[in-house]
């Protein structure tokens, strides 16, 4: 009995023993990454775009609040839904603010690093977990999109649970460890959908690590997971059946998306509007609504929201099949970008933290050397190439990184959406960095090997100075100008926007704000020059002609001004604020009946305002009394 005991407590402190160091590290991982987050956080009040909604993040911030008051379409998902209805959680629990949001975000980046740590631990060690999530948890540009209102966090985070989950399961496909991982797939599907596809390495990386005579048993978890990886979409199907009448999986952007980076002039980087923004009224997704009425347009009857999908992908198609060289050339080029050291723009400028934050100066920059992407990814591919070479069992993580990057490189590639493999590149970059390391002192010819192939890839992957599209730096400087504006910066907001034009005189968000700028400033000529211009380029925008009517009436030649506020009509027939001035000056002027006729149609737009009922009984009356 006493040696049966003293084997149990002999069991116990080894157990104890080997759990320390896995706690302190664990405790010095989460320190390392609190520290740099509240460094940056207390940066955050000097970002023009904090709360500054604009793009996906005002189509994701108007959809959680479209979720708090009951008000969401009765359609099927453009977008993937898990976010926004986070962010609605987030907004009722502690109000509509960035802050719940970016602190949400925070605990996620951090969740991140320790799924990281257990990832790299099983792969290579203690030492290389410990360093991977170190740099995880203080990686620049994860810190930095959790600070916006985007996706890009949570699919960090989901992606890179998805992946170790994968590998346990692939390593012990029990029952459990395979529904849990098809789980992990389900949720970053629905945060976004490009994880679908990835879903056919499962049975490949089981048949590599169990042989290729287990395929009876690899194809039932297959099957197993595929089942698991329904249990979160089935919700969302059911949703578009019942909002959209069409068992739509999750969402229908794939096919616009695929446009975009597929169509007859695209540059795999550049995204632009389908199709003219003519709507009015309250913001809706500018991608969705595009989509929708080009679409509409070139086919000349009403599309469901699959069918608009579906068509989007026809007409993507279409040139890849007159083209296939170009449309195989577009496909290498977006899959090199992919793995590029510069952060191409989309939404959200990564360079513009360092006007607000040291920390980012510090360590995002482009020069020679794009940092820290621009070491990152080829320490990832030597770090890939080490593993194999010393038969390391990465067979599952290395197609998950990879056949990601194929996915995202089939439609466009842009800083953030090859975010949620950064975590994974970071764990087999330091493996490379330990292993230099240790060639460096025990084999010299080994270190002078990897050298010859890191050098290579730090060139290749940092060749071409900027190799971001003129449209995107014109969007890049159209964001920031946009945001300064709408601190009350102009003049700041005017250069940037300035700039924006001479990049690309056809940047339609960028000349609107520009107009709205110097309209603000009362700088009317400048105003008026701003619109006539964007009228050269979109000469049917209502939003162009209504503006130029306003200055008119600034200017008190009011049938210039009406003359403009009718066309503005032409184009946008329920322009509400064309509507009311038409509707006011006729009032001014005791042309009672005209002025009624407009606050009628006004009212039919807006039935929701009460204050145009009262003016219309107001105006019965002025009406009657005149006759």
């Amino acid at each position: 009995m006493n040696k049966k005991k003293a084997k149990k407590a002999a069991r116990g402190s080894e157990a104890d023993r080997s759990a320390k160091p896995y706690v302190k590290h664990l405790a010095i991982i989460l320190a390392g990454g609190i520290i740099v987050r509240i460094i940056y956080d207390v940066n955050l009040p000097n970002n023009i775009f904090l709360g500054n909604y604009t793009l996906d993040s005002l189509a994701l911030h108007t959809w959680a609040t479209m979720i708090l008051t009951g008000q969401t379409e009765n359609e099927a998902f453009f977008r993937a839904p898990l976010y926004p209805y986070l962010v609605a959680l987030l907004y009722k629990v502690f109000g509509v603010s960035p802050w719940p949001v970016i602190v949400f975000q925070n605990l996620l980046g951090l969740l991140t690093g320790v799924v990281s740590y257990l990832f790299a631990r099983r792969l290579f060690g203690a030492t290389v977990a410990l360093g991977a999530a170190l740099l995880v948890v203080v990686y620049p540009t994860l810190i930095f999109f959790e600070g916006e209102t985007m996706i890009t966090t949570l699919a960090v985070f989901l992606y890179t649970l998805a992946a170790y989950r994968l590998l346990l399961a692939v390593h012990e496909p029990t029952a459990r460890k395979v529904v849990v991982a098809g789980v992990v797939f389900g949720l970053a599907a629905i945060t976004r959908p490009t994880i679908l596809p990835l879903v056919i390495i499962v049975p490949i990386a089981l048949l590599a690590k169990h042989g290729l005579n287990s395929y009876k048993k690899a194809g039932a978890k297959t099957l197993m997971f595929a089942a698991a990886l329904m249990i979160p979409i089935l919700p969302v199907t059911l949703t578009n059946l019942i909002k959209g009448g069409e068992p739509i999986l999750i969402s229908t952007q794939g096919g616009a998306n695929f446009y975009i980076g597929n169509n007859k002039w695209a540059d795999g980087i550049t995204v632009d509007a389908l199709g003219p923004l003519l709507r009015v009224g309250p913001y809706r997704d500018n991608i969705w609504t595009s989509s929708v009425d080009e679409a509409e347009r070139r086919t000349g009857k009403k599309l469901t929201q699959s069918e608009v999908s579906s068509f989007w992908y026809r007409e993507a198609f279409k040139h890849v099949k007159n083209d296939p060289d170009r449309a195989m050339r577009l496909l290498v080029k977006k899959f090199y970008l992919f793995w590029h050291g510069q952060e191409i723009f989309n939404n959200r400028p990564v360079y513009f933290a360092g006007e607000y934050s040291w920390l980012m100066k510090g360590l995002v920059w482009k020069k020679i050397i794009n940092f820290p992407s621009g070491i990152l990814f080829p320490l990832m591919f030597l770090g890939l190439i080490l593993a194999f070479v010393k038969r390391y069992d990465v067979t599952a993580p290395a197609l998950f990184v990879m056949s990601f990057a194929v996915v995202v490189s089939v439609f466009f590639v842009c800083a953030r959406f090859r975010q949620p493999i950064v975590p994974l590149a970071i764990i087999f970059g330091v493996f490379a960095l330990h292993t230099l390391k240790t060639q460096l002192f025990k084999n010299r010819k080994a270190f002078v090997f990897s050298g010859i192939i890191l050098l290579p890839l730090i060139v290749g992957l940092n060749w071409g100075g900027n190799v971001d599209s003129k449209t995107n730096l014109s969007q890049f400087h159209a964001a920031i100008g946009t945001a300064c504006v709408n601190k009350r910066n102009y003049i700041k907001g005017i250069t940037h926007l300035e700039r924006s034009l001479q990049i690309s005189p056809r940047n339609l968000g960028a000349c609107e704000a520009l107009g709205q700028a110097y309209l603000s400033l009362g700088k009317l000529v400048q105003a008026e020059r701003v619109y006539r211009q964007g009228l050269e380029h979109f000469p049917t925008h209502p939003s162009f002609c209504f503006h130029l009517g306003a200055i008119y009436q600034k200017r008190e030649d009011l049938e210039k001004a009406k003359e403009h506020y009718h066309l503005t009509l032409e184009y946008a027939p329920e322009y509400a604020p064309a509507l009311f001035q038409l509707g006011s000056i006729f009032e001014q002027h005791n042309q009672f009946d005209s002025a009624l006729y407009y606050y009628e149609r006004l009212e039919r737009v807006q039935p929701y305002d009460a204050r145009f009922k009262a003016k219309i009984e107001e105006l019965k009356q002025a009406l009657e009394a005149s006759q």
